[in-house]
């Protein structure tokens, strides 16, 4: 997998010499003895040090084991040496096991003490009972670690973390406090300006420059109340020095008015349509909540959250909805077209946290956050999926049923992003990712019919939420 000098010669020994349970599986790609590459990014990958970092097989074209598991045990007893784990104190402490694939995570400790970041991912594919992705977070090397038998008091600890709380804030107090082991090697960044509930004084106390070495520290969460905010504060154990402070909460649970999926579905009326009255659709409207992103330097928060983003981008132009309390309910989309931008950012989410979970390695490697304009093309009947931008972006019709309105056309629209992350270059429809939009809309108990399948960039007309008449074919 990827250049390694005599690695080929050492893999195959390993293979079929040294693990009888496992057979060679190795695919010649055009350099002898080195398998061939399924996509950019396979093969072993080492640090300066020359620790084994990294290691991509989708193909499972090196070998396999009798069973995943038995193949994740080998190769992390059999490659401790590379992996720079041999005589570390290495913790299994996850297992989850997918629709394709066994995920084991080890966390690595020293003394007894955990090493925060200091972990060893392994995935292997159940079908062919191969490892396929190793992550190597683990430190090969602790002679600097201090003696957990120096810590200070947690009583002493617990006073330097609650010092920077002292003024600006009615109560501070400590919810958690873990004592590991830290790398001291980066800080938090800084936002450029104070946030609504931390000062930019409050958020460089303690910044030292980094030293590189292990700590013990303290990692605390320390809870305020007025304002209200979880923050993460890291003391060093052994001296009391407090190491940095940051803002612990990245996102936050906002509300939202939704169709659920839509006022066709729901009421089972085909004579609904976008000339129907607020008071009739309204009716048809959940409140529903999902993670947005913190709020911005001015206490408001926005509909962005971790894959997706609502922008105002193309024409006609509709500022994008925020809001001082994380609420994004507005009635229906015929009462506040910001409706529209609360509907798509929800179930764009939704379906995208869906898929992840659907634990499939290749389409959670290539994700990424996407920009949609729920209120855009307003001189079509089509929305669109441009994959071509960065990041990609959908637009949402805005002429007869606005595209954001109707869960079909976001589910379509989203999935030609999950043809071209599972198959760059394609265009057209592909089976797993239209049989994945169909199990989630069962899944979740949304019924939706539109749009079960589709020709290149296109489909057909929607049987979900109607104007009076057909709308066409509605999106691309």
């Amino acid at each position: 997998m990827g250049h390694r000098g005599n690695r080929s010669a050492c893999a195959e020994e390993y293979v079929m010499g040294r693990n009888e349970e496992r057979g060679h599986r190795n695919d010649p790609g055009p350099v002898p003895g080195e398998p061939l590459r399924m996509f950019p990014g396979v093969g072993e990958h080492r640090g300066a040090d020359g620790v084994l970092r990294r290691c991509l097989d989708p193909g499972a074209t090196l070998f396999r084991a009798r069973t995943a598991r038995s193949a994740v045990n080998a190769f992390v007893r059999e490659r401790a040496g590379e992996l720079g784990t041999g005589g570390a104190d290495l913790r299994e402490i996850r297992a989850d096991r997918g629709a394709r694939t066994l995920n084991v995570l080890y966390q690595q400790f020293h003394q007894d003490v955990p090493i925060r970041g200091a972990v060893l991912q392994m995935v292997a594919d159940t079908g062919q009972a191969a490892v396929v992705q190793v992550e190597n977070a683990t430190e090969p090397d602790v002679s600097d670690a201090p003696d957990p038998s120096g810590a200070q008091a947690p009583d002493l600890v617990a006073k330097a973390a609650l010092a920077p709380f002292r003024q600006g804030y009615a109560t501070a107090s400590v919810v958690r406090d873990d004592l590991v082991y830290l790398r001291d090697t980066t800080r938090p960044p800084l936002p450029a300006a104070d946030r609504p509930t931390a000062s930019l004084a409050l958020l460089r106390k303690g910044r030292r420059r980094p030293d590189g070495r292990l700590h013990l520290v303290h990692d605390l969460v320390v809870e305020t109340t007025v304002p209200f905010e979880h923050f993460r504060v890291v003391v060093d154990a052994v001296d009391g020095r407090l190491l940095w402070v940051e803002i612990a909460g990245k996102y936050v649970t906002a509300t939202f008015g939704v169709y659920m999926p839509d006022p066709v579905t729901q009421s089972n009326d085909g004579s609904l349509s976008s000339l129907s009255t607020h008071d009739t659709l309204k009716q048809f409207v959940r409140p529903v909540n999902t993670d947005i992103a913190d709020a911005d330097e001015q206490g408001l928060f926005h509909l962005d959250g971790e894959w997706c983003r609502c922008s105002d981008w193309d024409a006609p132009e509709f500022p994008q909805p925020t809001s001082a309390t994380k609420d994004f309910q507005f009635g229906s989309h015929v009462q506040d077209k910001a409706f529209l931008s609360a509907n798509a950012y929800y179930w764009t989410d939704t379906f995208a946290r869906y898929l992840r979970g659907l634990d499939d390695e290749m389409l959670n490697a290539r994700m990424v956050k996407v920009e949609i304009d729920p209120q855009g093309a307003g001189s079509t009947d089509r929305s669109e999926w441009i994959g071509t931008t960065t990041p990609p972006r959908i637009r949402f019709d805005m002429k007869r049923v606005p595209g954001a309105a109707d869960l079909g056309v976001i589910v379509h629209e989203y999935t030609h992003g999950v043809v071209e992350w599972l198959s760059p270059g394609a265009t057209g429809p592909w089976s797993t990712s239209t049989a994945s939009a169909t199990s989630w809309r069962a899944s979740s108990g949304t019924g939706s019919t539109a749009r079960d399948t589709a020709g290149p960039r296109r489909s057909p007309s929607t049987t979900t939420f109607r104007t009076s008449g057909a709308r066409g074919d509605g999106s691309t």
